[in-house]
């Protein structure tokens, strides 16, 4: 369990600053939703660390709450047809729109979720919650987000 938390701070690790330069010739709703994409991925490889480390569990709260208040924006930052280059969004975002709005409405409750069980600092709990929160970036991510080459 604790292993697996491990690779996602590893991975986080990697794949933000990569981001960076995935967002090279973005512009306009295409880099404000990468770089909010982004900005929320900088927070949970802070949240994975933490919960990786089993240390100031009780302060992933905060992380939480900020995470779900960037995640009020997700779908704002996806108007019909905005595939522009360089956007690894797939266009089955604006033919399932419901399905994808479900995805960001799992995630939001999830943060909720650890938002709440955080200040406990059970760390089985805590660990069980981020599961939950990875589960739901993950899902989206398979169904509507480009492959990487």
């Amino acid at each position: 369990m604790k292993q697996k938390h491990i690779w996602l701070a590893v991975a986080l690790t990697v794949a933000v600053p990569l981001a960076s330069f995935a967002h090279e010739g973005a512009t306009g709703v295409v880099k404000d939703r990468m770089d909010l994409m982004t900005a929320m991925g900088k927070e949970l490889k802070s949240v994975g660390q933490k919960v990786a480390s089993n240390r100031n569990l009780a302060s992933i709260s905060d992380s939480a709450t900020k995470i779900k208040a960037m995640s009020e924006n997700i779908t704002k930052l996806f108007p019909p047809g905005s595939l522009d280059k360089p956007t690894d969004a797939k266009p089955a975002i604006w033919e399932q729109w419901d399905r994808f709005e479900g995805h960001v409405s799992d995630l939001q409750k999830s943060l909720d979720a650890l938002a709440a069980i955080a200040p406990s600092g059970d760390p089985k709990q805590v660990s069980a919650k981020f599961k939950a929160v990875d589960r739901s970036c993950s899902a989206c991510h398979d169904d509507f987000r480009q492959k990487k080459k």
